[in-house]
């Protein structure tokens, strides 16, 4: 605990011993030992050697500041301020209650991770799925294009080496289904095309190529009336 004097004009301390403070527990020392356990005290303030409040009673219950005020004379306001450098009950309550949550938290997180099951009621919407030794990748756009290849799918030679292709194609008026298979070996790609759906006419034709250190999936429209082709692409990929 430290104290704080701060009085006006014409009120000052014992020039001598500095003593304006005397706390009933230490009568030598502002300072008390154990604050927290400190119980009632008589307090009195001093001003240019004159008693100016005497057997006030003070009590800190835990207070982090406490302010006494008294009038020299009648002449001036003495402001003893003390402030008790400890941490409340009530506050280190409230921070183990909050280290408590967060470590409930992190053992979720980790039960969570290491058992792998997760229960929702509900949707999960989400653009790609890393597995243990897969990845899943679900695509969408459109084009306007007729006989002009279109780049519907992008992924790095090092990092996958087979993937399962399942394509969507719709206009106004058509839907085209198709599966592909593709790998690649870092020298050359490789696909086969099954299990073909049209409902009216085919809406164009598929390629893998290796393209630097990257796979694409190529598609080229037949698009002769230049409408809008929607495509959404499930791409099912093993990692190397």
């Amino acid at each position: 605990m430290k104290v704080i004097v701060a009085p006006p004009a014409g009120i000052g301390v014992i020039p001598n011993s500095k003593e304006v403070v005397r706390l009933g527990v230490n009568t030598n020392s502002p300072t008390v030992a154990n604050i927290a356990n400190a119980a009632a005290n008589s307090v009195a303030v001093y001003a240019n050697g004159v008693l100016v409040l005497s057997n006030a009673n003070l009590n800190f219950n835990n207070t982090s500041t406490i302010n006494v005020f008294a009038t020299a004379n009648g002449t001036g306001q003495v402001n003893v301020q003390f402030v008790a450098n400890l941490t409340s009950t009530s506050a280190a309550n409230a921070a183990y209650a909050q280290a408590n949550a967060a470590y409930d938290e992190a053992n979720n997180a980790y039960a969570l991770a290491s058992n792998a099951v997760i229960a929702v009621n509900g949707t999960i919407q989400v653009t790609t799925i890393d597995l243990l030794a897969a990845n899943i990748t679900s695509i969408s756009g459109t084009t306007t294009a007729n006989a002009i290849p279109v780049i519907i799918d992008t992924f790095p030679t090092a990092m996958y080496t087979c993937a399962d292709y399942t394509v969507q194609l719709q206009t106004i008026n058509s839907l085209h289904l198709t599966r592909i298979l593709g790998m690649q070996d870092g020298v050359n790609a490789y696909m086969t095309e099954y299990a073909t759906l049209t409902s009216n006419a085919s809406l164009g034709t598929f390629n893998i190529i290796l393209s630097g250190t990257n796979v694409q999936l190529l598609y080229t429209p037949k698009n002769p009336l230049a409408q809008i082709i929607t495509f959404n692409v499930l791409r099912n990929s093993l990692i190397n």
